[in-house]
């Protein structure tokens, strides 16, 4: 029986690790193909800022100078060239939508010294490159190499993997990596060849040209064996796993709670539809580039561009760093004045005391996006009300890092110091008095009272608490985004609301960069995850130390 279901299970893996193998294989293949059209525009794009717009490219050449009309306005004047047409003055300030848009691609390519590359809903493509005042836009709109599914490679991995999950239902893994390791190196080859005739093609189309044009890759790049690597460790995991003791105590367990499994089957489903079927899209997306609705498969390449930091005004560990100091200043913040109010509370007992609780609980019970937009107003440079209290009328808070991400910081104390207040003050009122009435028939102070009876006493709920207020503040999107809006530059941005910029902001231009934002997710949630581990460590210690 068990060993029936292993080879079920071991089967249903084999078939699912070979259709991502043969999918991700064929995608790979033309994510280079798609990336070697990019690098041609480019080409095309820097060559007609020397010669100018050919009449056998639809390129177009903006020259941009400062107006001599409107010079003390410091408003810019632009001449648009193209192969049939000459226009000049301020045609990209407004005229229409596609001046608007070439106005943004001519400034993002002049500021950031970088192609501007957009992959358009028609699957052409269009280069922007800068050179001084001046930027070419090339479209190119050319079909690329067709990247045929070979049917050997699945029929050759489906057995090897088959072979594989035999042996490990036998509890013989190390036979069945070696398997599927030579299932792999198969497909390997037959990719490999893929590869050979379609560079062969477009060698051949290069030399047609005259060695005009850029010719394609021969070899598989490195993110294609990162992704081969990554599948291999996956598969040689499950099936070891699958051949393990762990894994057959997993089938008794379910053989012998098969009537509770069933009772919970319908929370259990409800679970997986609305928690796990998302997870899993959102981590496979990240391995996925998207343009107007269509998904191709690029591997690690989203992870790569988002860690090298080849994109966006800062790295990403720039903004992890950010995201840390912000998540560890407004945590103890938090604390520090929750349980300040919550003693001053405790201790000052009397009929306002209620009062006092339900206006402090106020911050908390008000939606964050409301409380964000009432103290982005208060910042306002010229109508905010904190710069007539402190008497600096026009300073503008969002102009530098340090006070943006110090405005930002003011509002989530507001926000979330009444939520440590609540706990502390119901963890206060289970502390017996009596304890403090033996301290002070010892001649305790205040500080010897506060250090060794309430902050011991208080651990067993501030611990899970403070580890609850990490998590919500390390993913805190709506202050930072409604507040500072990650001004200046992207300075104040956390992981979270750079996720959103990727998705929602940044990758307008091919219908959403949801991929990069699925990776920027992943990266959070095992930066989370790793933070999870380690405080349940610590929970575990604190727990058993007050045993």
């Amino acid at each position: 029986m068990k060993q029936n279901v292993r080879l079920i299970i071991s089967g249903i893996f084999a078939f699912g690790l070979t259709y991502a193998l043969g999918f991700g294989a064929q995608s790979v293949i033309k994510g280079q193909f798609e990336q070697v059209e990019v690098t041609r525009a480019i080409l095309d794009a820097h060559q007609a800022l020397k010669s100018g717009p050919s009449d056998k490219q639809n390129v177009t050449i903006v020259k941009e100078t400062k107006s001599a009309k409107y010079h003390f306005l410091n408003k810019r004047s632009y001449e648009v060239n193209t192969a049939d047409s000459s226009r000049a003055g301020t045609v990209l300030t407004g005229e229409n939508d596609q001046d608007k848009a070439r106005a943004d691609r001519h400034s993002d390519a002049r500021r950031t010294k970088k192609p501007v590359v957009q992959r358009l809903k028609d699957g052409s493509v269009r280069v922007t490159v800068a050179d001084g005042m001046k930027t070419s836009e090339v479209l190119v709109s050319e079909s690329l190499p067709v990247v045929p599914f070979s049917w050997g490679i699945f029929f050759a991995i489906s057995i090897c993997l088959f072979i594989a999950s035999i042996f490990a239902a036998k509890k013989t893994p190390v036979v069945g990596s070696v398997v599927l390791l030579a299932g792999l190196a198969i497909s390997t080859g037959v990719i490999g060849s893929q590869y050979l005739g379609l560079s062969a093609a477009e060698a051949s189309e290069f030399l047609r040209a005259g060695g005009r044009r850029a010719p394609a890759v021969v070899s598989p790049s490195g993110s294609f064996w990162g992704t081969l690597a990554a599948i291999y460790v996956a598969g040689a995991i499950a099936l070891v796993f699958i051949a393990t003791s762990a894994f057959e105590r997993s089938l008794d367990s379910v053989q012998r709670s098969r009537e509770a499994y069933v009772a919970i089957s319908p929370a259990m489903l409800g679970l997986f539809v609305l928690v796990g079927i998302p997870f899993v899209v959102g981590i496979g997306l990240a391995f996925f580039r998207h343009v107007h609705g269509d998904y191709s498969f690029v591997g690690l390449d989203n992870f790569r561009q988002i860690l090298t930091g080849s994109e966006g005004p800062h790295s990403i560990f720039y903004t992890l760093v950010v995201t840390v100091i912000w998540t560890f200043l407004n945590v103890i913040l938090h604390l520090s004045v929750g349980l300040g109010f919550a003693l001053l509370l405790h201790k000052h007992a009397s009929g306002w005391t209620r009062i006092y609780r339900v206006i402090l609980i106020i911050p908390w019970a008000v939606p964050a996006y409301l409380t964000a937009l009432i103290w982005r107003s208060m910042f306002d440079a010229d109508i905010g009300v904190i710069n007539r209290i402190l008497g600096l009328e026009g300073m503008s808070w969002m102009h530098d890092t340090f006070t943006a991400f110090c405005a930002n910081l003011i509002t989530n104390v507001w926000l979330g110091f009444p939520f440590m207040m609540v706990v502390c003050l119901g963890a206060l009122t289970s502390i017996p008095g009596d304890l403090y009435d033996a301290a002070d028939v010892d001649g305790a102070n205040g500080w010897q009272k506060f250090t060794q009876i309430t902050l011991p006493l208080l651990k067993p709920a501030l611990l899970p608490a403070t580890i609850l207020g990490s998590i919500w503040t390390f993913n805190k999107f709506e202050v930072i985004y409604l507040v500072s809006e990650g001004r200046p530059d992207g300075g104040t941005d956390i992981l979270v609301t750079e996720a959103y910029r990727w998705a929602f902001e940044r990758g307008l231009a091919q219908g959403g960069a949801y991929g990069k934002a699925a990776a920027c997710s992943v990266i959070i949630f095992l930066v989370l995850l790793v933070y999870g581990w380690m405080t349940a460590r610590v929970s575990r210690s604190a727990e058993e130390a007050l045993r």
